[in-house]
């Protein structure tokens, strides 16, 4: 006997980062049940799911509302962008508003769905759907008494759906994040599929995540994944590790600092990350922005994310040190965003980067720091963060440096504790040292991947000419002329 693959194709939903975590979407002609908490984005997900593919799969869709009322869920959307009753007017989605029917209906005997199922095939056949959108199934469960009719005409139409092609999306409450079911146990007797939506605290916030706990028709990526509700909609965040380069190139670029190059055996490799870390007042963001500053001398473009220091701050401490970040953004070869730490939530400083990158299109990246967001969000959730940033910049051969505050060093053992430590090509400690009766700045490359680096401790200076390496290279480190005139007036 021969076997066929009766698995189902998939569709795609066009929802940001979800159908690669779902591997391509959703099945095709099935009930899936998208279940959570009160706020988790339920509703959203459904009715973004029948908008992407009315607008941009051409796949004509159909809302059933037995909680919502069709004119509330209109205004709901609208900060979306989501024309849906223009898309209505066109004959391209359908409402089926049955939220009045289950508050009015006074439950006599055994109640027949029969017309409800009805409204709704009719619906599906008035403008051609191939999507479905039900929601929210507990509402039945809450309005009658007799469970077992609710789940006995559900599979009803559900089954008509099926056999009229159209992919189905239910939409059911989970009374707790930590329920491992739907409240009135809707997989069991509907779903090829079931996606769960949480909504939890975690410290000062709350966090969503998506999860996808069983999925007919083909592989999926399995554990908890944070998602944003921004202002376009659901963005999912998958695992980014498949978006590293096939190659990464073994061109050398220069850090703006010549001793660093030296030490660096000639500078870092294009594309690699670089965690400069050390304890507050070394000159981590001095050594940032003369990154980008070398860039700007070469015509790469440079972009500056700030976490610290607002853009006025950031443009006077540049020219302190003899750097014109004005005229390089103005010639479109810099970027300086500044954000307040929890501003926004994490995933969306996240969605953020990757929109200005991909817009602006840098060779460089400087982050200043990431220490606040380290400090808002825990552990779990920023290594998420961490490697899904990492990995979009190296997949486009973006060199980055990640500045990270951290209490004082000990040599080569910095760095090892940290997740930023994990995804580092290179890690540059710097920090304070009592030398000969006075404090000094020390600066050690404890890390540098496939690639012969020095091994000494050396002091570093910082004035308004920059900073400068002692004893790296050949080159002096010399004093401006003003600061030289200064110490002479005052012998």
């Amino acid at each position: 006997m021969t076997h066929t693959n009766s698995l189902p194709p998939k569709i795609p939903t066009n929802i940001v980062g979800f159908d690669r975590l779902a591997d391509g979407g959703l099945p095709k002609g099935r009930a899936i049940v998208i279940s959570g908490s009160a706020g988790s984005g339920k509703t959203i997900f459904g009715l973004e799911f029948l908008f992407r593919g009315v607008t941009e799969l051409k796949e004509p869709g159909v809302f059933v509302t037995f909680e919502e009322r069709r004119a509330d869920l209109l205004m709901d959307v609208a900060g979306f962008g989501w024309s849906l009753d223009d898309l209505e007017k066109q004959g391209r989605i359908a409402f089926v508003d049955a939220s009045r029917v289950a508050e009015n209906q006074v439950e006599v005997g055994e109640y027949d769905f029969g017309a409800l199922i009805a409204r709704i095939r009719f619906a599906v056949d008035k403008v051609k759907a191939k999507r479905v959108v039900i929601d929210s199934i507990g509402s039945l469960f809450l309005r009658y008494k007799d469970y077992a009719l609710v789940r006995r005409e559900m599979f009803k139409l559900i089954s008509i759906l099926r056999e009229l092609g159209v992919t189905t999306v239910i939409t059911a409450e989970r009374v707790n994040d930590s329920d491992g079911a739907s409240r009135f146990g809707v997989e069991d007797f509907v779903a090829d599929s079931v996606v769960f939506l949480y909504n939890s605290a975690v410290g000062r916030q709350r966090e969503r995540q998506i999860e996808i706990v069983k999925l007919r028709g083909g592989s999926h990526q399995t554990g908890r994944y944070p998602f944003l509700i921004s202002d376009d909609g659901i963005v999912v965040f998958p695992r980014q590790n498949e978006d590293f380069a096939k190659e990464s190139p073994m061109s050398r670029i220069s850090i703006g600092v010549d001793g660093i190059d030296a030490m660096t055996d000639g500078g870092i490799f294009r594309g690699s990350t670089t965690l400069l870390k050390g304890p507050s007042g070394t000159g981590r963001t001095v050594l940032g922005m003369s990154f980008l500053a070398e860039g700007v001398r070469r015509g790469e473009r440079g972009v500056l994310f700030s976490f610290e220091e607002g853009r006025a701050q950031i443009f006077m401490d540049a020219k302190t040190i003899g750097m014109n970040f004005t005229a390089a953004e103005k010639r479109r070869l810099l970027q300086v965003v500044a954000w307040q730490p929890e501003e926004m939530p994490l995933e969306a400083y996240l969605k953020q980067m990757r929109h200005i990158v991909k817009d602006f299109q840098p060779r460089r990246v400087v982050i200043d720091s990431v220490t606040p967001l380290v400090n808002s969000v825990d552990q779990q959730r920023f290594r998420r963060f961490a490697v899904s940033l990492n990995s979009f910049l190296k997949a486009r051969q973006i060199t980055t440096l990640m500045n990270y505050t951290s209490a004082a060093v000990d040599g080569e053992s910095a760095g090892t504790d940290s997740d930023l430590a994990v995804i580092a090509d290179n890690i540059i400690t710097m920090d304070f040292s009592e030398i000969a009766g006075q404090m000094e700045r020390i600066i050690l490359i404890a890390k540098s991947r496939a690639s012969a680096h020095d091994k000494e401790v050396r002091r570093y200076t910082i004035n308004s000419a920059g900073m400068c390496v002692i004893g790296a290279t050949e080159k002096a480190c010399l004093e401006p002329a003003a600061v030289i005139k200064r110490k002479k007036s005052r012998k």
